[in-house]
């Protein structure tokens, strides 16, 4: 009693359902290199000499107010280009993954909720050692195993080659069916053979009692593997999204060399 539509029957639709959605986490990563790109390309070339208003009074008035406050327009944009850039770019890459945990709970995490709730109900007439393995092996799968590979699928789709706008994404439909792939085999294959299969196969009664042991050595052991193979998911999933402290800012050696901002002083990183 390990999987209750047959094993072939879970393999195949696990893995076309997971290689759907790490292969469409793929199309993410690449759309959002292309963004960031873009991004730091607008950053760096701003100039408050060109930015559009919808009134040319207000334009003036703004005019006065950043000469008044920076110093001038020069000033603003030196602050522009350099300080505002990096803490912008500095609050993308608080973590390891390319997007916070949060962005993941919102779309893999939630929508997983039901589908543990519909799978944990598979063994709801199954032992207690099952059951638990069975919980471990789900918790894993929607809090880390989903967000991890998603994760992973997002950060191999940004490294692919820039693409010219989202209909140049079409182009890499290839790359992101491998990544996909990829992704789906580590996760059911890997994964889900480990802390699903092998936990529950130790659990079932039958298949202990064939190897000529007592049913409680199988729940035991069965709740050790579970929690052997699942914990590595869980590490390296807080790995991934554990924020990591802003670098401090560089400084160089010319004190005379500052972006004035009011009436304080920030040194130049350029």
């Amino acid at each position: 009693y390990v999987a209750p539509f047959g094993i072939g029957t879970f393999y195949a639709a696990s893995f076309s359902c997971s290689a759907v959605v790490f292969g469409g986490s793929a199309v993410a990563g690449h759309d959002f290199a292309r963004q960031r790109s873009a991004l730091v390309e607008h950053l760096s070339a701003f100039d408050a000499r060109s930015a559009r208003c919808y009134s040319e009074a207000d334009r003036a008035e703004i005019v006065v107010a950043i000469e008044r406050m920076y110093g001038g327009i020069d000033s603003f944009n030196r602050m522009v280009r350099g300080k505002i850039m990096r803490e912008v770019l500095s609050s993308l890459s608080r973590q390891r993954g390319l997007v916070p945990y949060r962005v993941m709970a919102t779309g893999v995490v939630l929508p997983g909720i039901g589908f543990f709730f519909f799978a944990v109900s598979w063994f709801r007439h199954a032992s207690l050692a099952t059951q638990l393995a069975f919980g471990m092996y789900m918790v894993t799968f929607v809090a880390c195993a989903m967000p991890l590979l998603a994760g992973w699928s997002l950060e191999q789709g940004s490294r692919l080659p820039p693409c010219d706008g989202p209909a140049g994404l079409r182009r890499f439909w290839r790359s992101y069916l491998s990544i996909g792939l990829q992704s789906a085999s580590l996760f059911i294959f890997g994964h889900a053979s480990a802390a699903f299969i092998l936990p529950l196969a130790v659990a079932n009664t039958a298949a202990v009692e064939r190897v000529g042991l007592p049913a409680s050595v199988g729940g035991a052991v069965s709740l050790l593997l579970a929690a052997a193979t699942n914990a590595p998911l869980v590490h390296a999933c807080v790995e991934m999204y554990r924020s990591r402290p802003a670098p401090p800012p560089e400084r160089t050696s010319a004190p005379d060399e500052r972006d004035s901002v009011g009436e304080a002083s920030v040194w130049k990183c350029d």
